[in-house]
């Protein structure tokens, strides 16, 4: 801790998060039912869901490098990110950063989201296949790590996955 006073903390705890929590929830929130695993066929506007899910890759990059997870260079496994200048850590904000190696099908999650964050939210890159089908259960093991790691240490309760 160091970078940030106690009401830059507050405001990050109560604004800029929570933002990004609604964010990385909110594809989810639209294909699902509540209180159930199931998918359900979203019948709204497909540019507002494809909106969504792309927002929801990027929230997912930036609450995970708030975490200290990042990708290697190649795209091949989880690396601890490379914090700069003014980046915020979780461990600026009263919690802590993750330890790696995360367990292998963490890892594989956490992985393809980061992949998919960068390769096709991010930036036009050649071709490449991504288990796309698989970042919901990703999107709340993001969820999951972010409580675990910068609100349960605060004492503060996450937005919850239904609210």
């Amino acid at each position: 801790m160091g970078k940030l006073n106690t009401a830059d903390i507050k405001d990050y705890l109560e604004i800029h998060l929570p933002v990004r929590v609604r964010t990385l929830l909110a594809h989810y929130r639209m294909t699902h039912e509540r209180g159930t695993e199931s998918d359900s066929r979203y019948t709204g506007d497909l540019g507002q869901l494809e909106a969504c899910y792309l927002a929801s890759l990027v929230s997912g990059r930036i609450l995970l490098n708030l975490v200290g997870i990042g990708i290697a260079k190649d795209g091949q496994g989880l690396v601890k990110f490379r914090f700069h200048g003014s980046d915020v850590g979780a461990d600026d904000l009263g919690g802590s950063l993750v330890s790696l190696p995360l367990p292998e099908t963490d890892e594989e999650l956490l992985g393809g989201l980061l992949r998919m964050a960068n390769k096709a939210a991010a930036h036009f890159t050649t071709p490449e296949r991504h288990a796309w089908q698989r970042s919901h259960n990703a999107i709340l093991l993001v969820h999951r790590y972010v409580d675990r790691h910068v609100y349960q240490p605060n004492g503060r309760l996450i937005l919850p996955i239904w609210y």
